[in-house]
């Protein structure tokens, strides 16, 4: 059977897996009066090394929520992943990987 792995409903910055993977999809859900900032990271324990993908979710983008879903399409993540959520207000983030 093929699937992934997720990390679950992430609310604060954190080790995804610090395993070499697939980075399979990024999903993210911010409510409208926040401004956040979602980066992943190819890195087994801090927000540093090479930035994969970067989201940004503003008040602007919707008017009652902002709802993303990134496909990666696989990437590969030699050391790991990391997820950094920044910003003014709630911001909850999913991590797919293989």
């Amino acid at each position: 059977m093929l699937g992934c792995a997720t990390s679950g409903v992430m609310g604060t910055s954190q080790v995804v897996t610090a395993s070499r993977c697939k980075l399979v999809s990024v999903h993210v859900t911010s409510n409208s009066s926040d401004t956040n900032t979602i980066k992943i990271f190819d890195n087994a324990s801090a927000a540093s090394g090479t930035e994969i993908v970067r989201i940004n979710t503003n008040a602007a983008n919707n008017v009652t929520a902002f709802n993303m879903e990134y496909d990666m399409h696989g990437v590969l993540a030699a050391n790991g992943l990391y997820c950094q959520i920044t910003g003014s207000g709630s911001c909850s983030v999913t991590v797919n990987h293989a």
